[in-house]
């Protein structure tokens, strides 16, 4: 006997260019995870406990999903791994169960009805099974659906500063997102890591404040992204020889001349 059909969910474009479509079964466990998602807030009894579930969670057992998935338990294991590494899924465990949530599940599922009564009861059985993929209009806004860049972000501050900030840590993530929900962009970030880290850098008493709660908090992250990079002083060949001057007055040896050599002198 067939199963009665439990309504359709949507699946954006993006997922062909990610590198989990890239692996047939690390995009077979998490078209498993969209699929077996809840779509409004539901309780879920495990054993004699109710389990609360928001919209984009589901109650997961690896036995249960590997009998379902037709997989090793430990392979259903290794993909869960790797797609909470990518921070496509987010699982939190208990002795008892683990629950897991689809990341950005508000931005890719409406909160439109899905179940069964959008079909007429009279229309062909094959009717319950054609719409398991739906179109998405490109009149939302693109930037608020795609993944939050957390490392491309934090790894260009460490790479602009030397430090050793994480992009797993929740309270960077907590105010980079919350920039993101305001509409702002990748872009914006790497802006204000450059002005900030080009103004404070060589200041070793404000080097210390070039860090995420600093730079990204919502005031004077509106500030610091209208600020403008300094200007670059158009390159003249008389500085050159004053430097070479100045450098061979402290002693320097004017074949072991160079900018790097001369500016970490100079600093």
């Amino acid at each position: 006997m067939a199963q009665k059909s439990q309504g359709w969910i949507k699946v954006h474009r993006q997922l062909l260019y990610s590198s989990t479509f890239q692996n047939e079964k690390t995009l077979k466990v998490f078209m498993y995870c969209l699929l077996k998602a809840t779509h409004q807030e539901i309780e879920a009894r495990v054993g004699r406990q109710k389990v609360k579930l928001l919209p984009g969670q589901f109650v997961f057992g690896r036995k249960k999903a590997a009998l379902e998935l037709d997989m090793k338990e430990s392979a259903v294991r290794d993909q869960i791994n790797i797609l909470k590494s990518d921070e496509t899924i987010d699982i939190k465990s208990t002795n008892k169960y683990s629950v897991v949530t689809v990341a950005n599940w508000g931005f890719y599922q409406e909160t439109e009805d899905n179940n069964d009564s959008r079909y007429d009861s009279k229309s062909p059985a094959d009717n319950q099974q054609i719409t398991t993929y739906k179109n998405v209009k490109n009149d939302k806004n693109e930037k608020n659906k795609e993944s939050v860049p957390f490392a491309d972000i934090i790894n260009h501050l460490n790479s602009k500063t030397g430090k050793k900030f994480s992009a797993k840590s929740e309270a960077n993530k907590k105010l980079i997102r919350a920039r993101y929900n305001e509409g702002r962009s990748k872009d914006d970030f790497i802006h204000v890591i450059d002005v900030k880290c080009e103004e404070w850098l060589k200041d070793p008493k404000m080097s210390e404040y070039l860090r995420p709660t600093t730079l990204f908090g919502q005031e004077k992250f509106e500030k610091y992204v209208n600020q403008k990079k300094q200007q670059k002083k158009p390159f003249d060949p008389r500085d050159k020889d004053i430097a070479i001057q100045k450098w061979m007055q402290a002693g320097g040896d004017p074949d072991e001349f160079s900018w790097d050599a001369y500016n970490n002198w100079n600093a």
